[in-house]
């Protein structure tokens, strides 16, 4: 049997319940065990925990595309992880909205919907 197919064992940290999950799960949690069992629990705690961990994923995606690595003007590396972190306090309902001002000529809104908007100053 591959890496790739050994099943691992855990516990979730919300109901205690024994799951098992891959590799593909395991890497996904960051090797993190228990992150992983609530990534793949079935309990009701989890599947809010998952829902919230996938937006918090996409969110993180869109401002790496807007500001990160992946766009065609990435900002200062303190500002997309000041914005990450943003994402995740929006995520856990800590705020609702940021606007960071990256630059004397740029801003970058990240908001509870579904978007992350880059403007270009005036």
């Amino acid at each position: 049997m591959g890496r790739d197919r050994e099943l691992y064992d855990g516990s979730c940290g919300f109901c205690g319940q024994v799951v098992q999950y891959g590799m593909e799960t395991l890497s996904e949690a960051n090797m993190d065990q228990g992150l992983a069992a609530k990534l793949v629990c079935d309990c009701t705690e989890a599947g809010i925990f998952q829902m919230r961990h996938k937006n918090i994923q996409r969110g993180i995606q869109k401002v790496e595309g807007i500001a990160g690595k992946d766009s065609g003007k990435p900002m200062k590396e303190e500002v997309v992880s000041y914005l990450r972190h943003a994402v995740k306090d929006i995520a856990n309902n800590n705020m609702q909205k940021i606007t960071v001002q990256a630059s004397g000529i740029e801003k970058v809104t990240v908001a509870a919907t579904k978007k992350v908007s880059r403007f270009p100053g005036r």
